[in-house]
């Protein structure tokens, strides 16, 4: 992932009000379990994280997701490149344009979402992709979640109060002093 692409992780509103009975502000992300995990994984062996957060429960269990519409109104957003295989969609683009927004999309055996995300490249015009993009999680009844936790409804608003203050952001405005401030653990990896 690029510094100047803001992450939001897709996750269904009906899954965590089953599981929490309500919206939390937050979720837990362990980065400690993932570093741990992505220090002792190698290419030769497929391992699957041994502790559970936000980013390893499947939210997705048991949603209703409608593949050829979902892909449909991506490809309208996004229309550079799109790599698929049996487990996967992927949607980039055009770098060369100062576009590198991005999509993916991963299913299991079954054909279920295991996993949605996307990132929005802030460099340059970012408002149509996010938009785009926040208008089909809001139509679903999906949240977003940001790389610290942060879980709010598909709402502009909220979504650019998230942007203020991520990391992509701090790194666009001041590149020496994110680095200083991520040397010294004034901020975290997000």
């Amino acid at each position: 992932m690029a510094i100047w692409q803001f992450k939001l992780e897709v996750i269904p509103q009906k899954s965590v009000i089953e599981r929490f009975g309500e919206i939390p502000k937050t979720l837990e992300i362990n980065r400690e379990g993932w570093n741990d995990f992505w220090q002792k994984i190698t290419e030769n062996i497929k391992s699957e994280p041994d502790f559970e957060d936000a980013l390893t429960i499947n939210w997705w269990t048991g949603v209703f997701f409608d593949k050829p519409q979902i892909i449909s109104a991506i490809d309208k957003l996004i229309s550079y490149s799109k790599w698929e295989d049996d487990s996967s969609i992927t949607w980039k683009g055009d770098v060369n344009q100062n576009q590198d927004h991005d999509a993916f999309l991963c299913f299991d055996e079954s054909g279920n979402v295991e996993e949605f995300h996307f990132r929005t490249d802030l460099r340059g015009n970012f408002t149509d992709f996010l938009t785009g993009m926040l208008e089909i999680c809001r139509s679903q009844n999906w949240l977003v979640m940001d790389g610290k936790g942060n879980l709010v409804e598909p709402n502009p608003a909220q979504v650019f109060d998230l942007i203020q203050t991520s990391n992509s952001v701090r790194f666009l405005t001041d590149p020496q002093k994110f680095f200083k401030d991520l040397e010294s653990g004034e901020i975290k990896p997000e």
